[in-house]
């Protein structure tokens, strides 16, 4: 294999790393955003009125 073919091959290869990389930290930060930790949406079946006792 040439040269410049193994390097063309190392730039797709960075390239497609690259973008692996964006759609992991995209997914992550989705997954942040819905965790409890994160802002998360209240569970469907909660009642504000009945958490008396708020969970320590």
């Amino acid at each position: 294999m040439r040269a410049d073919e193994t390097n063309k091959k190392d730039a797709l290869i960075q390239e497609e790393l690259s973008l692996i990389k964006q759609q992991l930290a995209m997914m992550l930060e989705k997954q942040a955003a819905y965790s409890s930790t994160g802002i998360s949406r209240v569970h469907p079946h909660y009642d504000e009125d009945l958490d008396d006792h708020p969970i320590l």
